[in-house]
């Protein structure tokens, strides 16, 4: 299964949230929900007593979440990049966000990347 395509976007304020959606008109192809006229609502996000700012700031990473999937699939193509930190924390983090297809998971026929789980403290 796949997500909802991006771009996401941080569609209103509800009072007690806010509402990810996606508009698929102006972005899909024919055929893929450009014949939807309404925007897919993808998440909400609520306040829940944590404040405006860390709310939006929520709001703001989940809608940045298409963007970030890419980001890391693209970063992953640079050679030798798997050997490094930064390498281990994105195969971690496209992991996390999907089922893997990069050429050396099990499934492609490769060896399978060793178990790990970080936790990371900070921004």
């Amino acid at each position: 299964m796949s997500h909802t395509p991006g771009p996401w976007e941080i569609d209103s304020n509800s009072g007690i949230g806010y509402l990810i959606s996606h508009d698929p008109a102006p972005h899909d192809p024919p055929g893929r929900g450009a014949d939807t006229i309404f925007p897919v609502i993808v998440c909400e996000v609520w306040d829940e007593g944590l404040g405006d700012e860390c709310t939006i700031a929520n709001a703001r990473l989940i809608a940045a979440a298409p963007m970030l999937l890419r980001a890391c699939r693209l970063a992953l193509e640079v050679p030798g990049i798997e050997r490094t930190m930064a390498g281990i924390l994105l195969e971690d983090a496209l992991r996390a966000a999907e089922v893997p297809r990069r050429k050396h998971s099990p499934e492609a026929g490769g060896a399978a990347a060793p178990d790990r789980a970080f936790r990371l403290e900070g921004p």
